[in-house]
């Protein structure tokens, strides 16, 4: 049986664990082991069944552990991962209420959250965010360490560089590229 520890325990973290939980076997291969996160504020909150049991830059990692990123924020997901990338192994996970088109790639240590539609030949690079509703086209590519946040929308063709951020609701029309470590605000039509 294998440990998982989640990286983050601010809301995001918290509702991974809450899908998790409700995924049939889940408990056969994993115990939660609890929240990396080094953020003082959250060190003493109630975090309901879990607790905050490290800071993620000094773990001390068992074998038998395994991380999953619940963290959106684009450059602090590429700082953790750079830290922590010969320590510990990370776990991809896909949402059962998402849909991921079998002709689609999804890269280590990504988040497919639930009602989430990947559409033909796209390509998802690694700890890439993908939150709840949102809606890829075929033929994307978005790159590693991105995160496109709550019923976003990309339409087909559209490459998003590694580091973007997405907000909530944006809209990225077909065959248009995003730049590296852009953030496209709330709301926005791209």
């Amino acid at each position: 049986m294998k440990s998982l520890l989640i990286i983050g325990a601010g809301p995001f973290g918290r509702e991974l664990i809450n899908w998790i939980s409700k995924i049939p076997d889940f408990a056969q291969d994993y115990v939660i082991k609890g929240f990396l996160d080094n953020r003082e504020n959250i060190i003493n909150q109630d975090l309901s069944n879990y607790k905050v049991i490290g800071d993620p830059f000094n773990y001390k990692f068992e074998d038998i552990d395994i991380c999953l990123m619940g963290v959106a924020d684009t450059e602090y997901k590429s700082l953790l991962y750079n830290h922590l990338k010969n320590k510990v192994k990370f776990m991809t996970f896909i949402s059962p209420d998402a849909y991921v088109s079998p002709s689609s790639k999804i890269g280590t240590g990504s988040v497919i959250c639930p009602n989430v539609s990947i559409s033909n030949d796209t390509k998802i690079g690694r700890f890439v965010t993908i939150n709840v509703g949102a809606k890829i086209g075929h033929d994307c590519d978005i790159k590693k360490y991105t995160s496109i946040m709550t019923d976003a929308k990309l339409g087909g063709d559209v490459i998003i560089k590694q580091k973007a951020y997405i907000g909530i609701g944006a809209i990225i029309i077909s065959n248009l590229h995003v730049g590296e470590s852009s953030f496209v605000g709330a709301g926005s039509v791209v």
